[in-house]
């Protein structure tokens, strides 16, 4: 296995696998902000906690339609990272209904929802960490290490 052909193969292989099994998405979508602690952002239901429970003043997740975007899937956002999709919103339903992905980040102070506005972005959505996320995690080490054996990477 120590051919650079071979290895790359192997590596190729691993990441088509985890991305099928995963459910990875890469999308452009509408990214928006909010602030979970404001009638102006969140209207009637700012009552700090999201559609599944989890309080919102804090933790920092994003608002999405559930029916394209399954809660608590990690949504990677370009120069903010990675959130979990733990809220809803009408709007976000709105724009699906039109074809648009839109993601709603959720911040903790109003200024900083209102300075990042709206931007267009590539988001990257992993939809199978949701039931299968613990797995993965007591996985990982061992899958790290095959993986490393295969390519003859150093663990260290």
């Amino acid at each position: 296995m120590r051919d650079p052909k071979n290895k790359f193969l192997v590596v190729c292989l691993i990441v088509e696998i985890l991305f099928i099994f995963l459910r990875v998405d890469i999308v452009y979508a509408k990214v928006t902000a909010y602030c979970s602690r404001c009638e102006e952002c969140c209207g009637e239901f700012a009552d700090g906690i999201t559609s599944i429970g989890r309080d919102a003043n804090k933790t920092l997740g994003v608002a999405v339609d559930p029916k394209i975007i399954p809660y608590w899937s990690l949504v990677g956002i370009p120069g903010v990272g990675f959130r979990r999709a733990d809220d809803t919103g009408g709007e976000m339903r709105k724009s699906a209904k039109k074809g648009i992905w839109h993601i709603d980040l959720r911040f903790h102070d109003h200024q900083d929802a209102v300075e990042f506005g709206v931007q267009w972005k590539r988001v990257l959505i992993l939809k199978g960490l949701c039931r299968y996320e613990k797995r993965i995690i007591d996985w990982s080490s061992s899958f790290r290490d095959l993986l490393f054996d295969l390519i003859g990477l150093s663990r260290k």
